[in-house]
């Protein structure tokens, strides 16, 4: 369990640093793809476009080090849910030629479903370090940390994860999403 542990940690790390790297190999390119996204205020993309690939940076070294890992799981998890809900505010509103920005200008891959879904793949794993590192003590930890093995958590989790996805997809194709998150066209 120790090696899964370990092995955990430094992929995260090297994910991390390289999203980070790649993202400051050009940050302007990045800038563009952050103000693409229209998701933030004009005025916050500039600072985001900054702060973020630090962040990244700080995330690893604490998963190398050793050093806080919950806390660096913890910060990873809302990034990770908050590019997701980036991605998925675009889809919604049917803008799918928006690039991804995931590592920086190194891959312009185009959002997708798919994007998502790794987003809470990557959720998982490093929910699997919080859980293994934490020193909290709420009812929802202990529930978590109740299953007899984490064969047990990752499929429980997995179930969530292919339930919020295809409830989604569903949502969709239904059209009960489109509504809150049109595009406002100007006149």
């Amino acid at each position: 369990m120790q090696f899964v542990y370990v092995m955990i940690r430094v992929c995260f790390a090297v994910l991390f640093i390289y999203s980070s790297i790649s993202k400051f190999s050009d940050q302007n390119t990045f800038s563009l793809i952050v103000r693409n996204y229209q998701i933030l205020p004009e005025l916050w993309v500039s600072p985001f476009s900054i702060i973020l690939p630090r962040m990244e940076i700080f995330i690893s070294v604490m998963l190398l080090s050793g050093w806080e890992i919950g806390t660096a799981s913890i910060i990873g998890i809302l990034m990770l849910l908050a590019f997701s809900l980036a991605v998925s505010a675009n889809l919604i509103r049917g803008r799918t030629n928006v690039s991804c920005g995931c590592f920086g200008k190194n891959k312009y891959s185009k959002i997708n479903w798919e994007i998502i879904a790794r987003n809470l793949i990557f959720v998982i794993a490093l929910l699997f370090l919080f859980l293994t590192d934490s020193k909290i003590n709420l009812p929802f930890i202990h529930f978590l940390k109740s299953f007899t093995n984490y064969f047990e958590l990752f499929f429980l989790l997995g179930l969530i994860v292919l339930g919020v996805i295809f409830g989604i997809k569903i949502l969709l194709k239904l059209s009960l999403f489109k509504f809150y998150f049109r595009e406002e066209k100007m006149v």
